[in-house]
């Protein structure tokens, strides 16, 4: 490997003097007198000098660590810019968006969904959830803790905040089936028959009458007794 002799490695740790010489040399279309050969910028190898553009600039044609050969222009190498035939950026962007392997999950997209509709406005159930001050606690806004807190999703069940009145957290989170949740709603009515407070729901598995049946009874004033001899 040839040592260079008008301009080192890094561009970045020239003097002045050396700096003008080689962007002197570049705007004035010499760059081919400067040897780049067998040197190594990033994961790219210099093999040969190619060829001016119109513009005069001056390009080599290097090979990446990779495998794959490449054109890059000399500003690009020596200042770092280039750093891989872009087998390095596939990398970077395949770790950024793959780090979990459960983009598409259930419990992801339960995940997403939490999201959504406590921070977007544009999102359907915000009036319900993010308009009226529920949050997403700062460690579950990464993936992963939620993930790590809450585990896979059981079949049939949602996930559904203890107290109606706060936010998704550890705390106040848990897995709960469909039936669970309905008589966790804040909006869920609860009857008090036979020294017993139950919501419509209970009551309809306790005495087997359709919840709807139950809700018009007790709507047209019939009383919940009246509704389980329809």
């Amino acid at each position: 490997m040839q040592p260079l002799t008008e301009v080192s490695f890094c561009p970045h740790s020239l003097d002045f003097g050396q700096v003008a010489t080689v962007w002197g040399n570049f705007f004035g279309g010499n760059m081919k007198k400067i040897d780049l050969t067998g040197h190594k910028f990033g994961r790219l190898t210099a093999i040969k000098f190619v060829k001016f553009s119109n513009n005069k600039t001056t390009y080599w044609l290097c090979e990446c660590d990779c495998g794959n050969k490449k054109l890059i222009q000399y500003e690009s190498l020596v200042t770092k810019k280039t750093v891989s035939c872009g087998c390095f950026r596939k990398e970077i962007n395949k770790t950024k968006f793959t780090t979990h392997g459960k983009s598409k999950s259930k419990i992801y997209k339960i995940w997403q969904s939490m999201k959504e509709r406590c921070g977007n406005k544009n999102n359907k159930d915000y009036g319900n959830y993010g308009d009226r001050g529920i949050k997403i606690c700062k460690r579950w806004g990464n993936f992963i803790n939620f993930y790590s807190d809450m585990g896979n999703k059981p079949h049939n069940f949602t996930i559904e905040r203890i107290d109606n009145n706060k936010g998704y957290s550890p705390e106040n989170c848990r897995w709960a089936s469909w039936l669970e949740q309905q008589n966790n709603r804040r909006d869920n009515r609860r009857v008090s028959f036979d020294n017993k407070m139950l919501t419509i729901s209970q009551w309809s598995r306790k005495l087997k009458v359709h919840p709807q049946t139950l809700y018009s009874r007790i709507n047209n004033n019939r009383g919940l007794l009246n509704a389980t001899y329809k």
